[in-house]
């Protein structure tokens, strides 16, 4: 029962970020042939994320200038 409650507090919690927070991130695949473009909620994408987390709170760039494009080895 307990893994069950923590998955409910998990959902509410994302649910409440998905709210809250409008702004969105493109991942775009690195591959040759035939790329791809992945729409994210930024902060849902932060929150499961700790590099895009500490990317875009951290002192770097792409925070500074709220970068929102990424491109990513999204081969498989």
């Amino acid at each position: 029962m307990a893994d069950y409650d923590k998955n409910i507090w998990k959902a509410s919690r994302v649910v409440q970020i998905t709210v809250d927070n409008h702004e969105i991130a493109t991942l775009r695949s690195t591959r040759k042939s035939e790329p791809q473009s992945f729409l994210f909620n930024l902060a849902l994408l932060c929150y499961y994320s700790t590099y895009f987390k500490t990317l875009m709170t951290g002192p770097f760039k792409e925070s500074q200038d709220r970068k929102t494009e990424f491109l990513v080895d999204a081969s498989q």
